[in-house]
């Protein structure tokens, strides 16, 4: 099988299980189960993308949040929102579906970009749970000095609703080796699983009724509560 181009979303959950990533997501014997929690998240980028493209007014849920949106707004540079972001196997920008030379995918859902400067800032906005995985916004750092000859750094930043703040990483094209060095083991694993067609599982907490491969031979039930 040749491999599937591949996202931030997708490698990771490779990365976390290649049984689970490879039942669910290519062979697709459990269904995918849309959460309230997931929807809400989608509500949030639609309301956030309206504000910052068209300057639609906030719902009052949200409008707590625009402060930030409006000093990312304000920098000098072209805007863009929910940007779907694509390279094929050359490293060339290409189309996000329909060209079957694919190899990575991403979406960013705010970007300024700052040709006069070499300056880019790229946001992902989550309504989750903080966390200080940068893995997402690496791959946003290297497809835009990839595509980008005259931009120099990248401030890549989460935006996390559910504390009103960001966190993230700054690059500089002198780090694209540091970028390749990250990505490059993943996505060598990434690519002899489906060609080779193996998919082994990886045992952890999550074997314990959070996943969906219940026919796993790690799988368990969850522990009931005393």
């Amino acid at each position: 099988m040749q491999p599937r181009p591949w996202s931030h979303s997708q490698l990771d959950k490779f990365e976390s299980c290649p049984k689970q990533y490879y039942e669910t997501t290519i062979a697709k014997r459990w269904p995918f189960t849309t959460t309230t929690e997931m929807e809400w998240g989608k509500r949030v980028h639609r309301d956030f993308e309206h504000y910052l493209l068209h300057g639609t007014p906030l719902p009052a849920d949200v409008a707590m949040h625009q402060e930030f949106l409006d000093r990312f707004k304000d920098q000098p540079g072209e805007l863009a929102g929910e940007e779907r972001i694509a390279l094929d196997r050359d490293l060339k920008p290409c189309k996000y579906f329909g060209d079957d030379r694919i190899w990575y995918r991403g979406q960013v859902d705010a970007r300024k970009r700052d040709r006069a400067r070499g300056f880019s800032h790229l946001l992902d906005h989550k309504t989750g749970k903080v966390k200080n995985d940068y893995a997402q916004l690496m791959g946003f750092a290297l497809y835009e000095f990839l595509t980008q000859p005259d931009i120099h750094t990248v401030q890549c930043e989460y935006y996390w609703t559910q504390i009103k703040g960001a966190n993230g990483r700054t690059f500089t094209r002198e780090q694209l080796p540091e970028l390749w060095a990250f990505f490059l083991p993943k996505l060598d694993r990434w690519a002899d699983a489906h060609l080779t067609d193996t998919w082994v599982p990886k045992q952890s907490g999550l074997c314990n009724g959070w996943c969906p491969v219940t026919t796993c031979e790690f799988w368990r039930p969850k522990r009931a509560r005393a």
